[in-house]
């Protein structure tokens, strides 16, 4: 059964606990962008997560990761030019993950 996101009874574990079962983990050892937003736009031309709702309940890490490299960057950079009518997440190297939680842990 999905989360509700909605639910205000649902508390995150303290930092020094071990992640819930249902917690998906994000295991890529080279992200070149991570962004978490709980509304659409970042400003007024940047829709950073365009299917989040004010009133979804939810997180939206958006984030690229990958070899670094020319190509990479390159990517990164279309990436960007594409953010400012949402296209940025069409694209194979961005995700998108609705959460009600999220930790980063540096390696």
């Amino acid at each position: 059964e999905a989360p509700s996101f909605t639910d205000n009874s649902y508390h995150l574990p303290a930092l020094d606990a071990p992640l819930p079962d249902d917690w998906v983990v994000v295991d890529e050892s080279n992200f070149h962008l991570a962004v978490v937003v709980n509304l659409s736009h970042l400003d007024a031309t940047t829709p950073m997560a365009p299917a989040a709702r004010h009133d979804d309940g939810a997180l939206h890490l958006v984030y690229t990761a990958g070899d670094a490299g020319c190509g990479a960057r390159l990517d990164l950079l279309d990436g960007f030019l594409k953010i400012e009518d949402g296209a940025h997440v069409d694209k194979a190297s961005v995700h998108v993950v609705k959460c009600r939680g999220f930790r980063l842990v540096p390696a």
